[in-house]
């Protein structure tokens, strides 16, 4: 004998629209609890290499890389501040972030090389300054791998699409014990 919950998440599985459910998972994501999942304490300085600039911007901490959004604000500091400074100059040079989030996006993982299960995750950053005369160790640039590859990203991001299942599993079992007590009553 099926339970509701198990037809519940059958009828969801078969009915529920792959992209409209990622993209839910990705407003889920964006929207946490202060908008931005990252405790202050770990919203520090962070001292970074552009690594790549075309087709995307990919910064390492000489570790890991992880694809960077520059805001329209942060290129008009760099424009001001820096005139002297061309942006397209900045590839493996040292940048100062200041002020930064994180942004998760639905992608699909077969196209998109940035990606672990169908999100990614880029760094967005508001705030930077420019290290140009500081000498960049190559040993720096050519050791990088993409933070997807880390386990303990793919940990997390296992855990988050878990929950999301979770609780989207609920809130269709409480609207559908709703509506039938409607129909009932």
């Amino acid at each position: 004998m099926e339970s509701q919950l198990d037809k519940l998440q059958r009828d969801n599985h078969n009915n529920c629209n792959h992209k409209n459910s990622m993209a839910e998972l990705t407003k889920t994501l964006n929207n946490i609890p202060n908008s931005n999942p990252l405790p202050a304490s770990l919203r520090k300085n962070m001292r970074l290499i552009i690594i790549e600039m075309i087709p995307s911007v990919l910064v390492s901490d000489g570790h890991n890389f992880i694809e960077a959004i520059f805001t329209k604000e942060s290129i008009n500091d760099l424009r001001k501040y820096h005139s002297h400074v061309k942006f397209s100059n900045l590839r493996d040079k040292i940048i100062q972030v200041n002020k930064w989030s994180l942004q998760v996006d639905c992608v699909d993982s077969r196209e998109v090389f940035n990606s672990y299960q169908n999100l990614t995750i880029k760094l967005v950053i508001e705030q930077f300054k420019p290290q140009m005369h500081e000498i960049l160790n190559q040993r720096l640039t050519h050791g990088a791998t993409s933070i997807f590859r880390n386990s303990e990203i793919q940990t997390l991001i296992r855990n988050y699409r878990h929950w999301f299942a979770q609780t989207m599993i609920y809130k269709n079992a409480v609207s559908a014990e709703a509506s039938s007590m409607i129909v009932q009553g």
